[in-house]
């Protein structure tokens, strides 16, 4: 068995990133998508990327998807881009760029319930589930994909569905996660009374009433299925999450014998940022130290 991955980091705040500059067609698409527009859309750039935004057929619905494939000719890895509570897949249209022009093909759904995908939404049930795992699983049939190179990333509310997705898809091989909650239980005891009962009502109980229902939804709970390397990400003053939730998630893998690399970034959550900075910064050099040894094959 590979010797464990850990490295608890706490790096200086890096320099700001330069802003890029989108092709033109890229700029369109962007207007297209703030606007709103969800029928089917699919372009290419005047650098060569190829863009398109469509829906996948899921488990008793629609998901809505967003894509952009790199200029160059041959076959890439691939990052699936998860959003957390309130976003959709468009929220990823400036690093998705980013992540092309590195490679990378870069993929964004909107999870159930969320943007134009069909509801409701299950709090990082099955159906969230479920929904990344179909995303995985076209993007191992693409031509211009590595199948043994793809990885997911989810921030906020969807890190937890990103890592169960990653210990049941067949076709995950790395996981990044970053600013997420591992543990529901544990979250559900740290709550306000307010959001306590909120949760129960969404899942119909407390964790001793239905504790199926907070396990499922726990990927702390479920890592055996895990089949790479994890990174974990956390602002020492998160968002929503506590740093702990990022601390126990990296115990239970160290556990378990399974690499994994947790980094504390230095103030407040990024996961407002629509840059998303850490992707750049973080996940593309950790994507690329773990799946791109086989080189980009044409």
């Amino acid at each position: 068995m590979q010797a464990p991955l850990l490295t608890r980091i706490r790096n200086p705040a890096p320099a700001r990133l330069r802003r890029g500059v989108f092709p033109a067609a890229a700029l369109a698409l962007a207007a297209f998508l703030a606007a709103g527009c969800t029928t089917g859309y699919e372009t290419t750039t005047t650098r060569g990327e190829r863009i398109k935004e469509w829906f996948l057929e899921g488990e008793g619905g629609k998901i809505e998807a967003y894509a952009v494939w790199p200029a160059e000719k041959g076959r890439h890895p691939a990052l699936l881009l998860i959003h957390g509570a309130g976003g959709r897949a468009q929220r990823f249209r400036s690093p998705i760029f980013t992540l092309a022009r590195g490679g990378v093909v870069a993929m964004a759904i909107s999870l159930p319930g969320s943007g134009a995908s069909t509801g409701p939404d299950d709090l990082n049930g099955p159906r969230a589930v479920a929904a990344i795992v179909r995303a995985a699983a076209f993007l191992a049939q693409d031509f211009r994909v590595r199948p043994e190179a793809i990885a997911v990333y989810g921030i906020g509310a969807g890190a937890a569905a990103a890592l169960l997705a990653a210990a049941e898809s067949p076709h995950i091989r790395l996981a990044a996660v970053q600013d997420g909650g591992y543990d529901l239980e544990e979250i559900f005891s740290n709550l306000s009374e307010n959001k306590r009962l909120r949760m129960r009502l969404r899942l119909g109980g407390t964790p001793k009433e239905k504790p199926e229902a907070y396990r499922i939804r726990s990927p702390i709970r479920r890592l055996a299925g895990l089949r790479g390397p994890v990174l974990i990400l956390h602002a020492e003053k998160p968002r929503a999450h506590p740093l702990f939730q990022a601390d126990a998630l990296a115990d239970a893998l160290r556990a378990k014998g399974h690499p994994h690399r947790l980094i504390v970034i230095p103030g407040s959550s990024e996961e407002p940022n629509p840059r998303l900075p850490s992707i750049k910064r973080r996940v593309l050099p950790f994507l690329r130290e773990h799946l791109e040894s086989g080189g980009n094959r044409g």
